[in-house]
This record gives C-alpha cells, structure tokens and sequence, in this order.
C-alpha cells in the first residue's frame, strides 16, 4: 500500500474516530433533521453519526457540532437532530460493530461500513466537505444515508 493511501486512511480514521455524547437542544429553537441510514450488515455494537456545521467542523479531529450514537435493526437506523438552525451541513456515519469508537482500518482499506451524507465517497479517504454538504432549510427534513 502505497505512502499516501495509508496517510489519507489514517486521516480518515482520526476524522471519523471522535465520538461523545449529544449536546441537549430544545426542539423549538430550530428545525428537525432526520437521518435515515440503511445498509449495516448487522446489529452487533453502535452507530455512530457526526453532523457537522462547517468544513473546518467536518476535517477536524474532534467530537463535531452534534453527535449521536445509535443502534442498527433490521439493516437501519434512524435520528431526529432537533433545535437545528438552517445553515450547511455535513454527515460522516459509520458502524463501530465492535464498539472501540474508532472505523477499523485493515491493508484493503475500512473494515466497517461506513457513509457520508449525500452518499459521498472519497477517493483514498473521506470525500471532500463540497461532495458532503448539504442546505438545510426547516422545519422539517429527511436524509438518506447509504452505508458501504
């Protein structure tokens, strides 16, 4: 594997590795977004989803504007982010199924399914924030996620 793949899949790990918990909002301080991802594998460990409010939000190495840890049913998951503003946005998700809050990375490449909003995907690492983003404008929308 060559010297830069393996920096962008270390990068991409450090981006997707941060996970906490979700900061409490009211939901009548803003809209609500749901995420609607499908295709995990199983329903073993958790799902963890980022949003992201900014480029520098979505290529930093820590938590993210608004995190949520989710379990897979029946190949998919869902989540209401409420108390959003409208703005730009970008989702990273993936499947920790062994719950160590870090995408696993073998010599192929992840180990974990893993997705980006506007089902994005990178070339040797995480798709660039213009490829990701989104507009939100409430009150109310819906996001599907296709997870690989």
């Amino acid at each position: 594997m060559s010297k830069r793949r393996v920096r962008a899949l270390a990068a991409f790990t450090v981006l997707m590795g941060t996970w906490g918990a979700p900061s409490p909002v009211r939901a009548d301080e803003g809209g609500v977004l749901t995420v609607v991802a499908s295709g995990f594998s199983s329903e073993k460990g958790v799902v963890l989803v980022q949003l992201c409010d900014s480029r520098e939000d979505y290529e930093s190495d820590d938590e993210g504007f608004r995190v949520a840890r989710l379990q897979a049913k029946d190949g998919k998951t869902t989540h209401r982010f409420e108390g959003l503003p409208d703005g730009t946005y970008a989702i990273k998700i993936f499947h920790d199924e062994n719950e160590n809050d870090e995408l696993d990375i073998g010599w192929m490449g992840p180990e974990e399914r893993y997705g980006f909003s506007n089902d994005a995907r990178g070339l040797m690492g995480p798709p660039d924030w213009d490829e990701a983003q989104f507009g939100f404008e409430g009150p109310e929308q819906t996001l599907k996620i296709k997870v690989e």
